[in-house]
C-alpha cells in the first residue's frame, strides 16, 4: 500500500548537507562500476562531507550507498526529526535505519519486514512476491545476479521469465 502525506518530516525543513556533522563517520558501500555493477561491493568508511562531495561531483567514478545506518545507534541527532504517522507505535520499533544514495541499487531481497518512507528525490520501487525468490538469482544473502531488472538477459536467467511484478511505481517528492 502506499500511504501519502503520513508523515510529518520535521527533517524536510532542513538541508539534506545538514543531516549530520560534517566529519561525521558514515559507512558507505562502494561499487566502482556503477549500481549496475557485477556485484564487486566494498565498505569504506568516510566523512560525511567526502560522501557528499562524490555525490555532487559531475563525474562520478563509482557508485556510492550509505546503507543501514541505525538511527538509534550510530546517528540519534536525527530520531527526533522523525515525525511518526499515529499507526506506527514507536516504541515497539526494535531498528530504525536510513539509507541515502546518489541512484539505483540492485535487485535484492530484504530478509525483515520495511518500511519505506520517501523524503525526497525520485525513486522507482518495484517490489515482488517471496514466491518470485526462485526466479530472481540471489547470491549471497540478498542481492540478484540479474544487473538490470529492465533488460533481463532471458538467455543468462531463463528462470527469470517467471517472475511477476507484484507492485511498480515511482515515488516522488
Amino acid at each position: 500500500a502506499v500511504i501519502c502525506g503520513a508523515m510529518d518530516w520535521k527533517i524536510l525543513q532542513r538541508d539534506a548537507r545538514t543531516f549530520f556533522e560534517p566529519d561525521k563517520a558514515v559507512r558507505v558501500t562502494v561499487d566502482p562500476t556503477g549500481p549496475y555493477g557485477p556485484g564487486h561491493y566494498e565498505k569504506q568508511n568516510l566523512k560525511f562531507r567526502e560522501l557528499l562531495e562524490i555525490w555532487e561531483s559531475p563525474f562520478p567514478r563509482s557508485f556510492h550507498y550509505m546503507d543501514q545506518q541505525s538511527l538509534k545507534h550510530l546517528h540519534p541527532e536525527l530520531l527526533d526529526a522523525i515525525g511518526y504517522p499515529p499507526f506506527i507505535v514507536r516504541k515497539l520499533l526494535t531498528v530504525v535505519n536510513l539509507w541515502m544514495g546518489e541512484g539505483r541499487i540492485r535487485w535484492h531481497y530484504d530478509g525483515v519486514d520495511n518500511f519505506l518512507a520517501h523524503i525526497r528525490g525520485r525513486k522507482q520501487v518495484r517490489l515482488l512476491a517471496p514466491e518470485n525468490l526462485p526466479f530472481m538469482y540471489v547470491f549471497g544473502k540478498q542481492w540478484s545476479a540479474i544487473d538490470d531488472v529492465d533488460k533481463i538477459d532471458f538467455d543468462m536467467f531463463p528462470r527469470a521469465r517467471e517472475i511477476e511484478s507484484s507492485w511498480d511505481t515511482m515515488l516522488e517528492k
